[in-house]
């Protein structure tokens, strides 16, 4: 959550958080992964007015504190990151 907090004051604006913590129930119901990260610590983070260069931006920022996980998704207005215990990247 530390990181996260660094990552809203580096951004220097409100992040809505659409996605966190899913019990497994609930991931298999929105179709997600099995070996999900949201089973254990993710959350999927939307920047105020949304657009694909802001999405790219705010992912850049993420970089800079430590994520493991950094998924961007510009199309679809949000990034995913986490904690994984390794680094991933993808643009989805």
């Amino acid at each position: 959550m530390k990181h996260l907090q660094a990552v809203r004051t580096e951004w220097g604006g409100p992040l809505t958080l659409t996605s966190t913590w899913r019990p497994e129930e609930y991931n298999k119901s929105v179709g997600g992964a099995p070996n999900s990260q949201h089973l254990v610590w993710a959350t999927d983070v939307v920047p105020s007015n949304p657009t694909p260069e802001r999405v790219k931006a705010l992912a850049k920022i993420a970089e800079e504190f430590n994520f493991d996980g950094i998924g961007v998704y510009p199309d679809k207005g949000f990034v995913h990151l986490d904690m994984r215990g390794y680094e991933a990247r993808w643009h989805g």
